[in-house]
C-alpha cells in the first residue's frame, strides 16, 4: 500500500498514518510512504509504515501493488494515471476530478468519506476481493487509460479541435 505525493495537509499523509496504526496488527499489509513536505516530522515510527522520502519514480512502483490516494483536495493527479499505467490498483477519496478517473468497483475504489475509517473500509473491501476481481479491475483501469490518455487519442483529439474533423475523413475508403 503506498501514498505517493507531497506531505501536506491537503493530500492527506495523517490518513494514511492513522490507517496504517489501525492496521498494523495485520501482518499482510506494508504501508509505504514517498515524497516529502512539511509534515514529514509527523510520521510515525511503527513497524509496518516505511518512509522513503523522494524516490525514482521506477522505485515506486516496485515497492507498491495498491496506491492509496487520501486528498482532501485533489484536481487529477498524476501519479493515478501513473499507478494505472504500471497496473497499480488505486483507492482513492472521491475528490477532484478523481471520480472522472476512477468508476468505483469497476477501475478502482473510491472511498466515500475522507477519514481514515472510510480508508480502512475499502482497503479491507479490495482484501476480501478475489483476484479475479482485482484482474478485473487492473484491465478495466488500463483500458480506460489507453482509450483517453493515449498518445494516439490526444493527437486525435487536438487535430478535431483544430481542424473540426476527424483524421479518419482524409483517408479513402476500400
Amino acid at each position: 500500500m503506498g501514498f505517493v505525493g507531497r506531505l501536506s495537509f491537503e493530500k492527506g499523509p495523517d490518513i494514511f498514518f492513522q490507517l496504517a496504526k489501525n492496521m498494523q496488527n495485520n501482518h499482510d499489509i506494508k504501508f509505504h510512504v514517498f515524497g516529502e513536505g512539511p509534515l514529514e516530522n509527523e510520521i510515525p515510527n511503527i513497524r509496518n509504515l516505511h518512509y522513503h522520502g523522494l524516490t525514482d519514480r521506477r522505485d515506486i512502483w516496485e515497492q507498491i501493488d495498491v496506491l492509496l490516494i487520501c486528498s482532501r483536495e485533489e484536481g487529477l493527479p498524476m501519479t493515478l494515471l501513473e499507478a494505472m499505467s504500471e497496473q497499480k490498483l488505486v483507492i482513492s477519496t472521491a475528490v477532484g476530478a478523481i471520480p472522472s478517473i476512477i468508476d468505483n468497483n469497476k477501475t478502482g475504489l473510491l472511498i466515500p468519506e475522507v477519514s481514515a475509517k472510510h480508508c480502512q473500509q475499502c482497503v479491507e473491501k479490495l482484501l476480501m476481493m478475489s483476484n479475479i476481481q482485482k484482474t478485473n479491475m487492473l484491465h478495466n483501469a488500463y483500458n480506460m487509460l489507453e482509450e483517453r490518455f493515449s498518445g494516439k487519442k490526444q493527437f486525435l483529439r487536438l487535430h478535431h479541435a483544430y481542424t473540426g474533423h476527424d483524421v479518419t475523413d482524409f483517408l479513402p475508403n476500400f
